[in-house]
């Protein structure tokens, strides 16, 4: 005896018929927003993306992040980076002083210290042939310090021999800072050919090109050369 089919199957099928012949015509179906569907990618040459991956050395496991801070950055290939703009306020952490591990700004940035704690501090930094001095009165902020130089400058307080940290100074807005696993993502990427640049003591230069298509994600897991790993 031959049984009708269930009413979900008549339903399926009806539905896989309709998308094929919409396929057809030049029209696509309306579909779910789930992972890995097509209506999830960006829908204009404007769109923005993310490029996100790990860091490692060699074939193993070893991060360069245990090296000391690190961060990854994307220059665009075809048109240079944008110059940052505005003041990047940093705080003394309720009179634990401005002991961040890291800061990352980006060229054009200007960075102003602002203390909260009623307590004073007198920074300084070497960035090349100048030497930075920056005051910071008990309750109030500094000057505004420009960040117009790409590279690392290491921060320290003449008042308080424990505070020191590192602000490195991008070209580009698209960056990220490793973390302890070595993993980064970089948000917000418009769409277009880059190259990918790593930054820290161990290693400092162009890594790769990258191409940031239409998806949500481009996935970029670096393998660094040993014998150019500067180790301390």
């Amino acid at each position: 005896m031959r049984h009708s089919a269930h009413p979900f199957a008549r339903w399926w099928r009806a539905r896989v018929g309709l998308a094929c012949a919409l396929w057809a015509w030049g029209c696509a179906p309306s579909v779910p927003n789930v992972p890995g569907n097509l209506s999830s990618l960006p829908s204009a040459p404007g769109s923005l993306s993310r490029v996100e991956g790990e860091v490692r050395i060699g074939s193993g496991r070893e991060s360069i992040a245990k090296l000391g801070p690190a961060v990854v950055y994307l220059e665009r290939t075809d048109q240079p980076s944008g110059a940052g703009a505005g003041t990047l306020d940093l705080f003394d952490d309720h009179g634990a002083g401005f002991e961040h591990e890291l800061v990352v700004a980006v060229l054009g940035q200007s960075l102003r210290f602002v203390s909260r704690s009623g307590v004073a501090h007198r920074l300084f930094a070497i960035r090349g042939p100048d030497h930075l001095e920056v005051d910071i009165p008990e309750h109030g902020e500094s000057r505004s310090v420009p960040m117009d130089r790409v590279g690392w400058i290491r921060f320290y307080c003449s008042l308080h021999p424990t505070e020191n940290w590192d602000v490195f100074v991008s070209p580009s807005e698209h960056f990220a800072m490793l973390d302890p696993q070595g993993r980064y993502r970089i948000e917000q990427v418009p769409l277009g050919d880059y190259q990918l640049f790593i930054s820290s003591a161990a290693i400092d230069g162009p890594v790769k090109p990258v191409h940031v298509g239409l998806w949500t994600s481009t996935l970029e897991s670096i393998s660094l050369d040993p014998a150019k790993i500067r180790r301390p």
